[in-house]
Parts: C-alpha cells; structure tokens; sequence
C-alpha cells in the first residue's frame, strides 16, 4: 500500500521586506527544537504572524508535512478542528472523523502545524493543540496568540517591540529596528523619502511613542505621502485618527490601530473591560497597591493577570516588585472607553488621592534627599504618576492636594535635581494658599523656600520662609515649624536674630525629632553662622 504524499500547506506570501528580529527568529527556532508547542503571544500588531511567517520559513523544511492554519476569519469553535484537518489535506475516512484521520495519519511523518490567531477561539484551539500533541509524537506546533494557550507543556514567548533608536541622530535611528521599519514602510508610499538629521528626531519620538509596536510604526509611517515626520509626531496625541491604512492588501482588523485594538477587546469579559479602562488613569508603570486602591474592582490581582496573559497590560519586575503598564497606544484607547463610561473625573480623583497620601505619608523620611533606596526607587518609578495627579488637582482647582504633593514632593525634587519643575508647580500651588488649611499652606511656603534657594532665587526665600513660620506656629507641628525656622534664620542677614531662630529650631528638633535629619540639618545651618561669624569654637561645639 502506497503512502500518500505528505501534506504542505506553506506559508502566506508577503509582500514587504521583513525587517530585523534576527535574535528572535534564532530563539523561537531553538524553542522549537525541545519544545514541541510554542506560543508566540503579544498585543495586537507587535508582528507575531509575520514572526511566525518567518520562523517557519526557516524551519518547514526540516519536516516532513506542515501547514500554516489562519483561524482569524473563523468565529465557530466547533470548526476549528475540522479546519486543521482539512488545511492539512485529510478528510473523513469509514469510520474516521477527519479529525481521528488526521491523528491517525501524523503519526506517520514529522509535522509542523502553525496556528494563527488563536486568541478568539483559545479554548477550541488548546483541544486540538493537545489532541495532536498526546496522539501525534512527531508533530511540532507554533500557535500565534494575544495569550497562552494553557497546554501542558506549553512554552509562550512573548514577542516584544521592535528595538528603539539610543538617540536622535540619523544613524541612532537607523541602526534600530523600529527606524529601519519605518524608513521601508515611508519609502513604500513616497520612494523619494530620506530619513537624514533633520527628521530623524520626529522619527525616533515616533518610534518610541508607539513602543516600537510594529503594526503603529507602519502606519505611522504610511502618513509620510502627506505629512512630514514632525507632523506625524505632533499628532499622535490622537493617534487612533491618525494611525489609518488604506491598503486593500491590510487585513481588515489591522486597517486601523483602533479596529485590532477592538479586537483584543471584544475578546474581554466585563471584569477585565472594566479595570482595563480603569487602568488607563495610570501614567508611565504602576504597582499592584496601587491598582487595589484606586480601581473599584473585585478581585483586581486575578483580573489583572488576566489581562497580562491576554498580552493588554505588561508587567516588568524593577527591584523585586512587579510593576505595570500599557502600551501607550493602549493607555489612548483605554482613556477613550473611560471616558465613554464617565468615569474619567472619579478615577482621576481617587488617583490624585492614592499618590498625594502615598507620598505625604513618607515625607520626613525624604527629608534632605536621605530616604531609603527602596523608597526612593518607589518614588521615581511613580513620577509619572505624582505629574499627573498634580496637574489633575491643578486643572480641577483642588488646591489643597496641589499643595500638599508640592510640599510631600519637594525633598524629591531635590534629590533628582528637578529644581525648576518643583518651583513652578509650588508658584501655581501658593497662588491660591490663601484659601487652604494653614497646615498645608505653611509646609508648601518652606518647601518654597528652600527650592528658592536651590534655583538662586534668594530674595524669594525669606518671604517665603517668612509665611512658613507665621502659618505654622499654631499647627501643632514642630517637625515643619523648625523646618520654617531653620530657612528664616538662613535667610536673616542680622546675625543676632538667625542665632535665635536655629536655636528655636534645633531646640524643637531635639525635643521632638531627636537624632533625625532635621536636627542635623539646623545644626548645619547654625555651624555655618557660627564660622561665617569667626566663631570657631562654636562652630564646632554644634
């Protein structure tokens, strides 16, 4: 009995150049060879069919069978076994379903199955994946997903973003793959296009922009016929009107940035839609703390997970913790979902909240750029985030958490040298002390003070320290008004009343802040009066 030709559906044609992922072809290809699933999983667009394409041009011929299964224009799981069966070339046979055929019949060859776009039909797709793994042990699989199949003995591989140019010249870009990509894709529409120093920097903040998602870059890039790279930069603030092909050859889902967006999001339950608009409230990374308290959701951890797995959110590990993010394109469209849900004013209040109680609960451990490493990384990792919440209290004229995350930030500030921001957030912040609780107003006017210092603006410290201590004699905070007294007196020219204001001020740290900072920190300034004055004994009795 003759055996019948072994089937080999190839590959799908393209039609552009492929450009970079050498490393990644190279390790999916080594996966591949102890591994008998892969999962290629990303968000939409981040180029894992055409990966896929690739990986399996180099690794087809060393099968016997293959096919390539495009399951993204099918909606019934009941058809995707009988899909894989066909594209593979077998059918019904007596008393065999094409599927049992199918099982029976690979185990005969070495076969190579690739499973496109299983995201829509994950669940049917891991029957059969697993069906052909147990019954088939010369058969391979790569399956391409926005999340893991969950097989045993599944590997996923997440595919990440193109590499992003180090700089801004010509040569930084294009030695990226993100800037190569868009150089090819630009020229396809206007061939006389050249990337040189000129436009390179509109380039590189597109690529970056977009997360070297290859999917944006090219349509980015396809604007270059009517706008030039500066423009296109400038614009993607509303990338989603922006970021439009009009290929015949596109796919249809990948026409838009928004229409593949939609599609990863049609796949959502009502859980995971929900906390995944919320999650746009966040700027740059954010922590699981974070997520608990500012997003009303049950069960956030297992939610959140879910969305990780289905390749919507990307969780990095920094110091130990893992933090999270969304792709900016997707922090655009989850914003727009927000705010179609009316949640937007809510979200953004109870995150201005979370990050000014985060931060002013920390404060005098910050106290003279000395906190802890765990906490300064904290802190920095959260930038984006304080930004954001103070321009929400800006905008919406909550003045009172405007003043109190300038005087929780300011020793922050100092300490990352972001003296300039600082003044100019205090300056907006203080135009309005006068309708805010003393207690706050005055620790806002010491932080003013001592940035003045900072910045040189030295007739601004005394004023400024001034108010302080005049706002903060009745607090019942000794901890700031010595903080207050310490920049009056640093501020006072007459010698006489600066040494009775750091003998207020190191008077109260002692008694109520002994061994801290604070008392180091009046001790220092009374010193430096004490030497300024030829007082050396003094000087170094303190």
């Amino acid at each position: 009995m003759e055996t019948a030709p072994a089937p080999r559906a190839g590959c799908p044609v393209q039609l552009t150049t492929f450009i970079g992922r050498e490393r990644e072809i190279a390790a999916v290809d080594d996966l591949l060879q102890s591994t008998r699933l892969v999962t290629l999983t990303g968000v939409g667009g981040a180029g894992k069919t055409r990966l896929a394409a690739e990986v399996a041009a180099r690794v087809t011929p060393r099968f016997e069978a293959s096919a390539w299964v495009d399951l993204a224009s099918l909606s019934d799981p009941a058809l995707v076994a009988e899909l894989v069966a066909a594209t593979l070339g077998y059918r019904e046979e007596a008393g065999r379903s094409a599927v049992q055929t199918m099982v029976h019949r690979l185990c005969e060859c070495d076969t190579f199955v690739i499973l496109d776009n299983c995201e829509h039909l994950v669940d049917a797709c891991a029957e059969v994946a697993e069906t052909l793994l147990k019954g088939c042990p010369s058969v391979r699989i790569l399956a391409t997903s926005r999340e893991a199949l969950g097989v045993p003995g599944e590997q996923a591989w997440l595919v990440p973003p193109l590499s992003l140019p180090a700089g801004v010249a010509a040569a930084e870009v294009l030695s990226s793959e993100a800037g190569r990509l868009f150089l090819e894709r630009a020229r396809a529409v206007r061939p006389a296009f050249s990337l040189d120093d000129a436009s390179a920097p509109a380039v590189a903040q597109i690529c970056r922009r977009l997360d070297g998602i290859p999917l944006a870059i090219e349509l980015a890039a396809a604007r270059v016929g009517v706008l030039a790279p500066q423009q296109i930069a400038a614009r993607l603030d509303d990338s989603f009107k922006l970021l439009i092909s009009s290929g015949r050859s596109t796919v249809p889902r990948h026409r838009t940035l928004r229409e593949t967006i939609d599609w990863s999001h049609a796949l959502l339950d009502p859980a995971e839609a929900a906390l995944f608009r919320r999650l746009s409230v966040f700027a740059g990374t954010f922590s699981l703390d974070a997520v608990e308290a500012i997003c009303p959701d049950a069960g956030v951890l297992d939610v959140l997970s879910s969305l990780v797995d289905k390749s919507l959110v990307v969780m990095e590990t920094v110091g130990g913790e893992a933090r999270y993010r969304l792709l900016e394109t997707l922090r655009q469209y989850g914003h727009d979902r927000l705010t179609a849900a009316d949640e937007v004013a809510d979200l953004r209040r109870r995150h201005a909240q979370f990050f000014t109680e985060l931060v002013a609960a920390r404060e005098r451990e910050m106290f003279g750029g000395a906190g802890e490493r765990e906490l300064t990384a904290r802190l920095v990792a959260e930038e984006g985030n304080f930004r954001a919440a103070g321009d929400w209290a800006h905008e919406t004229g909550d003045h009172t958490t405007s003043l109190r995350l300038c005087a929780a930030l300011h020793w922050h500030w100092y300490a990352r040298g972001h003296f300039r921001e600082g003044w100019k957030r205090l300056q907006e912040a203080l135009a309005h002390a006068d309708g805010v609780p003393p207690l706050h107003a005055g620790k806002a006017y010491v932080a003013a003070a001592m940035t003045a210092r900072l910045i040189g603006a030295l007739d601004q410290v005394a004023p400024n320290a001034a108010r302080a201590v005049a706002l903060l004699r009745d607090q019942n905070d000794a901890w700031h008004l010595s903080y207050a007294l310490v920049f009056l007196g640093v501020s006072t020219p007459d010698p006489a009343a600066a040494e009775r204001l750091f003998i207020e001020a190191t008077g109260l740290a002692r008694a109520h802040a002994p061994g801290s900072v604070l008392l180091a920190f009046g001790l220092f300034w009374h010193g430096v009066l004490a030497l300024n004055q030829r007082d050396l004994d003094g000087a170094e009795r303190l």
